[in-house]
């Protein structure tokens, strides 16, 4: 039997982020003196997904029958790190190249990926996620070197 092999997989889609900011407050007493102190309560700026260059390629290929690794390019805007805590699918993958091989037919999906708790630093960094995405072993011998990319959302979480 051939073996089919999948280069790489892409993840290039825009997301949104959730995450819940928490109220500050200061109270503090000095020399018999009530003072009330205040903050005021910042928001949690989107972290997105950024299109990947050609040397963000994933360290395990994506072969019929196995899993393989998904990489994703994020960049973190705020001045603080925060977790990615899930990545969950918007849609069928699109092919990127490898004529003759369709999504309907390369039988690769992405698995959602729920219970994360990746840090993410400020900036631009690379997350791998491995593991995260399928191929069947039916798929078609015309997807090798194919490349596909993964609609997903991204959901993070200030860390407590």
């Amino acid at each position: 039997m051939k073996r089919r092999r999948i280069l790489s997989l892409w993840v290039a889609a825009a997301a949104l982020t959730t995450a819940s900011a928490i109220p500050v407050g200061a109270y503090f007493i000095a020399d018999n003196h009530s003072e009330v102190g205040s903050a005021q309560v910042g928001t949690i700026e989107p972290v997105v997904l950024q299109a990947l260059t050609g040397g963000d390629t994933p360290a395990t290929a994506l072969q019929p029958g196995s899993n393989g690794e998904v990489v994703l390019r994020v960049n973190n805007p705020n001045p603080y790190s925060v977790k990615l805590v899930s990545v969950t699918s918007t849609g069928a993958p699109t092919l990127v190249g490898s004529l003759g091989c369709t999504a309907a037919n390369a039988g690769v999906a992405f698995l959602n990926q729920a219970g994360l708790a990746m840090p993410i630093s400020p900036g631009t960094q690379l997350l791998r996620l491995p593991g995260a995405a399928t191929m069947s072993i039916a798929s078609d011998n015309t997807c090798q070197g194919a490349s596909f990319a993964f609609p997903v959302t991204i959901r993070v979480e200030t860390p407590s």
